[in-house]
């Protein structure tokens, strides 16, 4: 199987748009979901946003060409989320973009290795 999205890529660009203008409540999340479809079952790094709004939290995703906005806890559920998630403020965004000079995964490492 070959990964064919750009979620770190167009996640981490959106990161960066809401950074430079002005967001203090976002982090960029780079973390292993489980696929549905025709990938269903399968373990897979992915990337996303998460943003709190009035003390909730929700998500943000742009991977390819979508525009998605639903509550952290539904996506986590719909994605079968569990704890290996990394998240990334402004700082250490930007710090690891430079560092490894590509969008990511940096410290992510799945139990598939997609």
């Amino acid at each position: 199987m070959r990964a064919t999205g750009d979620c770190f890529q167009a996640n981490g660009r959106a990161f960066m748009r809401r950074i430079d203008a002005g967001a203090r409540n976002v982090v960029l999340v780079h973390g292993e979901v489980t696929g549905k479809g025709r990938i269903e079952g399968v373990k897979h790094g992915h990337a996303w946003i998460e943003e709190s709004i009035g003390g909730a939290v929700f998500v943000r995703s742009f991977a390819n060409g979508g525009d998605l906005f639903v509550d952290r806890d539904s996506y986590y559920e719909l994605g079968r989320i569990g704890e290996n998630v990394h998240r990334y403020d402004a700082a250490a965004f930007r710090q690891r973009v430079l560092e490894h000079g590509h969008w990511g995964p940096w410290d992510l490492v799945t139990s598939t290795g997609l």
